[in-house]
């Protein structure tokens, strides 16, 4: 199921308890909710009124956002090229200690999706 149709639809079982929208229909419901403009605090309402005040901030996000990103990437890429060898000697050193580790992390899996847990992301066992 859609996580945001279901939220939607959990607000208009909400609406149609407390009775504030009368004998509508989901679709009725959804049309009227989707004709109310967007609410954002006025502080930001003012700042995107002026002309090119918008362009010039979402300009420093990105020459901001995108050096983050890659400073990021680059640090994930050197942790895993540094646990990368102590990986290896593991597991053709202790076999049966990787073995062991191995059948652990799949068991923490299975617990994780048992509980309704996301899984977390494979350590390429």
């Amino acid at each position: 199921m859609n996580p945001l149709k279901k939220t939607l639809y959990d607000a208009y079982i909400d609406d149609s308890a407390k009775g504030t929208e009368g004998e509508k229909t989901y679709a009725e419901w959804e049309a009227s909710n989707a004709m109310r403009p967007v609410q954002i605090p006025a502080w930001l309402q003012k700042i995107l009124e002026i002309k090119i005040l918008g362009q010039v901030i979402a300009l420093l996000l990105v020459i901001v956002l995108i050096p983050l990103l890659l400073i990021v990437v680059v640090i994930a890429f050197v942790m895993w090229l540094l646990c990368l060898p102590f990986n290896l000697v593991f597991k053709c050193c202790c076999p049966d200690k990787w073995e062991k580790a191995k059948q652990q992390y799949e068991d923490d899996l299975m617990r994780a999706e048992e509980g309704g847990y996301q899984a977390p992301p494979s350590q390429n066992m």
